[in-house]
This record gives structure tokens, C-alpha cells and sequence, in this order.
């Protein structure tokens, strides 16, 4: 009797804490985490994932410049944050990238030391506008680890002109307006354009 196999269908495989977006009839994955049952085998992943969503197939983005391996990130076609853990140690992140859907290339977006950005965190609420992007964090307690934020942070982003310059900000935001964070209300209105 003849053995069928299935053949091969490349797919992103179990993970949590993985950041995700959706445009254009694509959903996008990048990174996340696997843990095992009794949290002895633990690994981040910095692959990054594209499903077509009219033909239901999986195809891996290889790209040569990307985001570091990480969980715990937003990602809204721009990723921010997030954290590496490889067992002995926490480092928390508070890098930006922009993935082009066109080009499917990452670029990371530099900001000067002078330049007001949000720390480094992970678990946060990321909000995509019209405008840019809302970024929320309340933290309600004790956090064991780490420190307690309450900010909330708007990044308006301009594309490339003609001149091939763009400029992205970060601005804190003033608690005004009304937002719904996963279950946490804040108030904020846009910052005036830089």
C-alpha cells in the first residue's frame, strides 16, 4: 500500500505575544514567543509572516534588515518596543521600524538623543489613526518587575518628498478627548504639528 505525505505548506508556527496588522487583504506576524508547558524551553522569534487572506497560504518574509528577535511589541506596519529575554536577563526595547508593504522592506526609523521618544516597555495599547500612531500605557498596582507608566505618546510619521526627506516625531500627549485602551479609558487630544 502506497503512503500518502502531505507535502510541505510553510506556515508561522505556535507562538504568543506576537505582534500583528492587517492592510490591503494581508494579515502580517512578526516575532512572539514559545514557551513550554512548564516554562523550561523558551524562545523568541524574529521571523516575520505574510497570509494572503484570499488564497489562505503563509509566506515567510526574509528580509536582510529587520527587528531584533522579540515579544511583547506592537505593530501596525510600524513596530515599537517590546522585549528580549534569553533566560538570564530582561532587555526592554524602545527601538521603531516601519515595514514598506510595497517593497517589503524593513527601516528602522532613527530618532537623535535630543529627540523625546517613549521609553522602553512591552504589553502596551498601540492605536493606528488616520494621523499616526497612539500609543498607551496605564499600569494600575504593582508591576514585580520593571517600572509602573501611565504616558501616553502620539508618533506622526511623513513620508519621503521629492527632496527624499521625512521626518517622524514622537510627542507626549496632554490627557484630553476620549480613547478606549483594552478595557481602560483615556482622555488625549492630537499634538499640534511640529
Amino acid at each position: 500500500m502506497a503512503q500518502v505525505r502531505e507535502a510541505y505548506v510553510p506556515r508561522a508556527s505556535q507562538r504568543t505575544c506576537r505582534a500583528s496588522a492587517a492592510g490591503g487583504g494581508k494579515l502580517f506576524l512578526f516575532g512572539g514567543e514559545f514557551s513550554s508547558l512548564h516554562q523550561n524551553t523558551f524562545h523568541h522569534y524574529r521571523d516575520f509572516w505574510c497570509f494572503d487572506i484570499s488564497t489562505h497560504s503563509w509566506d515567510r518574509l526574509d528580509t536582510k534588515i529587520r527587528p531584533s528577535a522579540r515579544s511583547g511589541h506592537r505593530c501596525y506596519i510600524v513596530l515599537f518596543g517590546g522585549f528580549y529575554d534569553p533566560g538570564h536577563c530582561t532587555q526592554y526595547l524602545n527601538d521603531t521600524w516601519v515595514f514598506d508593504t510595497r517593497e517589503y522592506k524593513w527601516r528602522q526609523i532613527e530618532f537623535k538623543d535630543i529627540d523625546r521618544k517613549p521609553s522602553a516597555r512591552s504589553g502596551f495599547s498601540f492605536l493606528s489613526t488616520p494621523e499616526g500612531i497612539v500609543l498607551h500605557e496605564y499600569t494600575k498596582g504593582k508591576r514585580p518587575i520593571g517600572v509602573m507608566l501611565d504616558d501616553t505618546w502620539f508618533l506622526r510619521m511623513s513620508l519621503k518628498t521629492s527632496r527624499g526627506d521625512s521626518r517622524s516625531v514622537w510627542s507626549s500627549l496632554n490627557i484630553f478627548g476620549l480613547l478606549l485602551f483594552h478595557g481602560t479609558v483615556a482622555h488625549f487630544h492630537l499634538p499640534k504639528t511640529v
